[in-house]
């Protein structure tokens, strides 16, 4: 690269002293405050977010409130909610839950009754360990006695979840009852 005397002198005059704001020093100490303002915050709420989580354990107990399904650890917090279109049954906890590892020992999954205040067919549903429906079943098939066709209106009585010697997948076993009779 050449460049005579009077080019350099040209160039320095006008680089040198018109720098842009980026090199102003009162606008690198605001960026620098503001850019290290900003990553406390951020890390902060990381941080808090880890921090809290952390202590929260898996779903100890449930509670129904109104048409909510809300899941609980074992000091009481809350860690899930699951909402259903109506009102469910008030005894509907103590009568149709329970909490324990199906998928693997290292979860907890929640098996759920849905006992509506009304005559409708009830499903059980399986939660995950943060409030996922993992999957539902639903009892019926259509009933006749040689006349007439009953809808399939099924209530769960009663589910277990069992495990035979030497098998590693627990089994559910549900009973359930039509509607009607």
């Amino acid at each position: 690269m050449v460049a005579d005397q009077e080019q350099l002198v040209q160039w320095k005059a006008t680089s040198l002293t018109h720098q842009g704001w980026w090199s102003n020093p009162r606008f690198l100490r605001i960026y620098a405050i503001a850019s290290s303002a900003a990553l406390v915050a951020i890390l902060s709420v990381d941080v808090g977010v880890h921090l809290h989580s952390r202590h929260l354990g898996p779903p100890a107990r449930l509670r129904v409130e109104d048409k909510e399904l809300i899941a609980a650890d074992a000091s009481g917090r809350e860690l899930w909610r699951y909402g259903f279109g109506e009102p469910l049954a008030p005894e509907t906890v103590r009568a149709g839950s329970w909490l324990g590892p199906l998928i693997s020992p290292q979860s907890v999954e929640t098996l759920f009754v849905d006992r509506l205040n009304r005559l409708v067919t009830t499903r059980l549903l399986c939660f995950s360990e943060d409030g996922r429906v993992r999957w539902q079943f639903q009892p019926g098939r259509t009933v006749s006695d040689g006349k007439l066709q009953y809808p399939a209106v099924y209530m769960i009585n009663s589910f277990r979840v069992v495990q035979a010697a030497g098998d590693p997948t627990p089994e559910i076993v549900v009973t359930s009852n039509h509607g009607w009779s």
